[in-house]
């Protein structure tokens, strides 16, 4: 019940007051100016509340006089039940009831969720640990400016307590004894509760009333609001100037800071155009009460549901599994049902609140406000949704630049804002309000149908990964380590690693920055100039699974079969290919096994002798544990999936701004990619441990690991995650993306390496023959590849890892430039088994000939949703022809 409350109540003022925190902040690089900038924007931003709220307890006090004497004749006459019955047939006629006493409260009920928030924001915001401002030391603790006898006192609460005594007096002057006591007991209360609290919040609360203080004496002028429009022109053009020629800062922020002191200076003509807009057209245009409550309320019901449920549904319901945290006590229901009160709070109570204070013209201006927002909002979400790519559980998109859209996108969405906008104001201005609304009730009819569908959706896919986990099978509970992975020491084992996005570069310079890697390396060859059939899993990796009958063109080719009945038979051709030659056969984290995120191992029970399980996600709490880190996977989600709603209504131009690189505009941001990094990391980083070495029969694995897809920051000491990880003095690449990958594909390596050291030590590393190969790179600014005029960042997405090491072979680390694919890995993960061929068609596996060009797709195809059923969604324009050097751009023959 408390969370909802927060959620409803406390959550819309709280991110208020987070946004304008972290603006001030990021100008003024000043914790103490932020908390300032934040009391003045709240103080201005409810001026309309605490105005109508005035007017409220100045009716309800001259309403109260002048029934008084009358009441008080009453009252002196009669008793009992003849005096109830007396007083309430009175008020009954003065159209008054003693409910509306409260109204003289108002004022003080409206601070109390301003308190709340301020409380909740300020009281737990880690930037104000270690920062002082002026005279206070540390802005998360009680000031103790004063001592006595060697005690502390704290002295600011008692100064906020006397200027909001000075606000009180200067306000009550003239109020009833009642009124007066109201607002001493409420300094007080405050004095209790802030006493001991970080100096940060009282800092806060002490300027909140220094500008009520202010606030108080501007409402005993003539003309309060010519007034304080002046001194606000004052402060922004002031802000302005030092933005502009004081401050060192970004000239983006200098822009904003200037654009918001021209909307102070333009107030009073803003004001005055809306005055007019309301007056000639929005106003007149409604024809009763009942006509504008209606498009009101239906438009913030339509807003409410697409940001809080139709939008989060959307988003969880394309992946279910990926929301359902391993371990976690919070699922999907949870981040909808939060993101659904957040919303209400914030399209819903809030603005009925203001919607119920309003006059009648200001609710025609609401009402048609909020139908605007409606409505762009529509457009936005469904005609601008964007196509962003990939985001993770983290809501990371892979990279921030692809927010970034183009002049000529943006400017079709605001032309189509601005045409929405212009139809509510038509139909207001026609007096056809009643189409307004029934359009919002079809809307709000369309997103419940689609949010339903995607409820079914979630619910399916998480019934489906309970099965699948049920079924995991040959693998201890989560944490513990028994062997995973067994190594006979009398005959021959076959290990391949299938490093995810495992980038081929980056093998060079990991070795160069870790010299002793090459050794660790021993027997292995390294061969960079290898090729990949598309850079996304879903076509990347059937080849490397299967080989050359599962490449894009040839899966497509047997088109009279389904598109996952093909994947999952590429999936299972090594397994059981070894397993029929009586081999001990496993594999784990098989890639998008039954087209399931979290890899569906009921494919494998047909085929007998395959031990199919997951490991990622099973080491994860073991090692944060281990490494004295707590994250909470769900923080994350909980905390920004409203944020992300909130991007997806927004205007494309200001979604790059809203992502903020990943931060979301939150206050308590901490790079927790790591949540989703250490389910893949630490199942590597375990790998030694996972291993088992005895005399039995010959064994074959297959490990699927995504370390090297994540772009986490690890610490430059150790390579390894960190609470707080130190960059690098000097990054190897100058692209912020590329080191991140770098470093996690660095990190793998290593954590391989540790893995031979332990079969070395196990007296099983001769008679092993190993494969590290990826299913594709990424998108990356590298070197080798910046001689392309055409897409130097493109060509590294097709160039995988691609290492070997055969039994017996101890020489040096090689490198072989013989063009390849990954699609060779099962030819030369079977030569001299017995078995060589497909289990599945009699068809011989085979390496890339000399002199063959190789046929590739450059289309993303990550996501089976966007699939026909029976073939990748790719045409002839989508493909390339490359041949012999894939390093030089001469090889490679576009389509397109």
């Amino acid at each position: 019940m408390a969370d909802i409350f927060h959620s409803l109540v406390i959550f819309p003022v709280e991110g208020i007051i987070e946004l304008v925190y972290l603006l001030f902040s990021r100008v003024t690089h000043s914790t103490g100016l932020a908390i300032a900038g934040v009391s003045l924007a709240v103080n201005v931003l409810t001026l309309p509340l605490y105005a109508r709220a005035e007017r409220l307890q100045a009716l309800e006090r001259e309403t109260r006089k002048r029934l008084q004497p009358k009441i008080d004749d009453i009252k002196a006459v009669f008793k009992g039940d003849e005096r109830l019955m007396i007083l309430s047939t009175y008020y009954r006629q003065n159209h008054y009831h003693p409910i509306y006493a409260l109204r003289s409260s108002f004022g003080l009920f409206l601070q109390v969720p301003f308190f709340i928030a301020a409380y909740s924001f300020l009281s737990s915001l880690p930037e104000l640990s270690g920062r002082g401002f002026w005279l206070l030391r540390d802005l998360s603790k009680p000031d103790g400016l004063l001592s006595f006898g060697g005690a502390a006192v704290n002295l600011l609460p008692i100064i906020m307590t006397l200027v909001n005594v000075a606000a009180s007096a200067v306000y009550a002057r003239g109020l009833p004894v009642r009124e007066k006591a109201q607002l001493y007991g409420m300094a007080a209360i405050f004095l209790a509760l802030l006493y001991a609290s970080p100096s940060g919040l009282v800092l806060y609360w002490t300027l909140n009333n220094m500008f009520s203080f202010v606030k108080n004496v501007f409402y005993r002028l003539k003309r309060p609001l010519v007034a304080f429009w002046a001194i606000m022109a004052i402060l922004s053009v002031g802000a302005a100037g030092a933005a502009l020629f004081v401050l060192d800062t970004t000239a983006r922020k200098r822009l904003v800071v200037v654009a918001l002191a021209g909307f102070v200076l333009a107030a009073p003509l803003l004001a005055a155009l809306g005055r007019r807009l309301l007056d000639s057209t929005l106003a007149p245009g409604f024809k009763n009460p009942k006509e504008t409550a209606g498009v009101f309320i239906l438009s913030a019901l339509a807003l409410t549901v697409l940001a809080g449920i139709a939008v989060p549904s959307a988003l969880i319901g394309s992946s279910p599994q990926e929301f359902a945290f391993a371990g976690a006590s919070r699922g999907p229901a949870d981040f909808i049902g939060r993101a659904f009160s957040e919303s209400a709070g914030l399209f819903l109570l809030w603005p009925a609140l203001l919607y119920a204070l309003a006059g009648w013209k200001a609710r025609a201006g609401l009402a048609a406000a909020f139908a605007v927002l409606a409505a762009g909002a529509l457009v936005n979400v469904f005609a601008f949704g964007g196509s962003y790519g990939a985001i993770s559980p983290q809501l990371l998109f892979q990279s921030a630049g692809v927010l970034r859209e183009t002049t000529i996108m943006s400017g079709l969405n605001i032309a189509a804002l601005l045409a929405a906008a212009l139809g509510v104001v038509v139909l207001i201005r026609l007096r056809k309000a009643r189409v307004l609304s029934a359009a919002a009730a079809i809307c709000l009819v369309g997103l419940a149908t689609t949010s339903g569908v995607k409820a079914y959706a979630i619910a399916t896919g998480l019934e489906e990964l309970r099965v699948i986990r049920a079924v995991d099978e040959g693998v201890p509970k989560d944490g513990e380590f028994e062997p995973t992975f067994t190594f006979t020491n009398t005959g021959r084992n076959v290990f391949v690693i299938m490093l995810d996005r495992g980038i081929s570069a980056f093998v060079r310079y990991a070795m160069e920055d870790d010299p002793g890697l090459a050794e660790k390396y021993r027997g292995f060859v390294w061969y960079p100039n290898t090729l990949s059939f598309n850079p996304h899993t879903l076509a990347g990796a059937p080849p490397l699974y299967g080989g050359y009958e599962y490449t894009p063109q040839a899966i497509n080719a047997r088109s009279g079969e389904s598109l996952v009945s093909k994947h999952n038979e590429a999936l299972a051709v090594l397994p059981r290919a070894f397993a029929e030659e009586g081999w001990r056969s496993a594999i784990s984290d098989a890639s998008w096994a039954n087209y399931s995120w979290v890899p569906d191992n009921t494919i494998f029970r047909k085929y007998p002798g395959i031990r199919a399980f997951n490991l990622t996600g099973r080491y994860t709490q073991r090692w944060l544990e281990e490494h004295g880190m707590a994250i909470d996977p769900t923080a994350r989600i909980d905390r920004c999936l409203t944020r992300f709603s909130l991007l997806k209504l927004a205007p494309t131009p200001l979604r790059y701004g809203i992502y903020d690189q990943g931060k979301w505009w939150d206050s308590r941001y901490v790079p927790d990619e790591y949540a989703d990094f250490i389910d893949k990391y630490a199942a590597l980083d375990y790998l030694p441990e996972l291993v088992a070495v005895d005399d039995g029969a010959d064994s074959f694995a297959l490990m699927v690991n995504d370390t090297a897809h994540d772009s986490a920051i690890l610490d430059a000491d150790g390579w390894v995650p960190a609470r707080n990880p130190r960059r690098p003095d000097t990054p190897r690449f100058a692209d912020d993306f590329t080191e991140r990958t770098y470093r996690v594909n660095a990190a793998s390596l290593r954590m391989i390496g540790r893995f031979l050291d332990k079969l070395r030590a196990e007296g099983v590393y001769d008679n092993t023959r190993i494969i590290i190969v990826a299913d594709h790179g990424a998108d990356l600014a590298l070197p080798e590849f910046a001689d392309f005029p055409r897409n130097p960042t493109r060509a590294p997405a097709f160039n995988p890892l691609f290492m070997v090491k055969d039994f017996g072979s101890d020489s040096d680390f090689a490198v072989d430039r013989s063009f390849r694919t990954n699609a060779d890995t099962p030819a030369l993960a079977t030569a001299t088994i017995g078995r060589e061929a497909n289990p599945f068609t009699g068809q011989p596996f085979r390496t890339l000939a000399p002199g063959e060009s190789v046929t590739i797709v450059d289309k993303p195809l990550y996501d089976p949703s966007d699939q026909k059923r029976n073939t990748l969604d790719f045409g002839p324009e989508d493909l390339i022809v490359v041949k012999d050097d894939l390093f030089s751009e001469t090889n490679w023959d576009y389509a397109r």
